[in-house]
């Protein structure tokens, strides 16, 4: 179990996913939280950052805290509520997303990440990811014209990770 893992093991498995990445020729733009369940898996991911500069994909204030200690980019105010794993009832709608960004204004935040996965599905997809209708849905809510006013006329800026 990763929960008992030896910090080794997993230092070595995270290698092995980096370069087995950077082999595509691409560069990572961050490393996501998916890596930070447990104690050592944060510490190794925590180390992965600092040795490629990465961001890192904050989820929660003692995350944001640990890497500010660290010297480790990311954006405040990650949100994941929008991301639903339920495709019989989705949350991904534009209303529900100006909401969630309206909401975030009034609050006085000034920056938050997003977790999104939108893709225009085919049938790779839906051989390859259980969360595959939702991600269509996903990329509908996102180009909603509705929506996109609402950025205009509120002048949030959309970025990526590559961007911090």
């Amino acid at each position: 179990m990763i929960a008992n893992a030896d910090i080794e093991e997993v230092r070595k498995e995270y290698q092995a996913q980096m370069d087995k990445f950077l082999e595509t020729g691409f560069k990572p733009t961050h490393i996501d939280w998916h890596w930070c369940h447990t104690p050592v898996q944060m510490q190794v991911a925590m180390e992965m950052a600092v040795k490629y500069s990465l961001p890192l994909r904050a989820h929660g204030k003692e995350r944001e805290e640990a890497f500010s200690k660290a010297g480790i980019k990311y954006v405040a105010n990650h949100y994941n509520e929008y991301y639903n794993h339920d495709q019989s009832n989705p949350t991904t709608t534009p209303d529900n997303l100006i909401a969630i960004l309206k909401n975030r204004i009034n609050e006085g935040c000034t920056e938050m990440s997003m977790m999104v996965h939108p893709a225009y599905v085919d049938k790779t997809l839906m051989k390859l990811s259980s969360y595959n209708i939702i991600r269509a849905t996903e990329l509908e809510a996102l180009l909603d014209p509705k929506v996109i006013a609402f950025i205009k006329e509120n002048n949030i800026e959309m970025i990526s990770y590559k961007d911090i």
